[in-house]
């Protein structure tokens, strides 16, 4: 049986898991292992298991980020953060 610690630092790990930076960061490394072994010439088995991993990561961090309850409050008409409104001529 687990102890009251011992639970504590599985539902941490769990609520870790669970967090949408771990999943963009997880998949984002997964994906650097798998370019990266595919330029050492590792055994094709091996490269195609990460491809396949790869594939089922990268689809399930797309529907985390599209499922996430983040709202903002900014419309299109406040334009983009990366590039002021341009002012509408007379």
């Amino acid at each position: 049986m687990l102890e009251m610690n011992e639970t504590k630092q599985v539902t941490s790990c769990l609520n870790i898991m669970k967090s949408l930076k771990f999943t963009v960061f997880f998949t984002t490394l997964f994906l650097v292992a798998y370019v990266s072994i595919t330029q050492i010439s590792a055994h094709f088995p091996t490269v195609f298991l990460f491809f396949l991993l790869s594939q089922g990561l990268l689809l399930y961090m797309v529907y985390r980020i599209l499922k996430d309850k983040y709202s903002t409050a900014k419309t299109f008409e406040d334009g983009y953060e990366d590039a002021p409104l341009k002012s509408k001529p007379f």
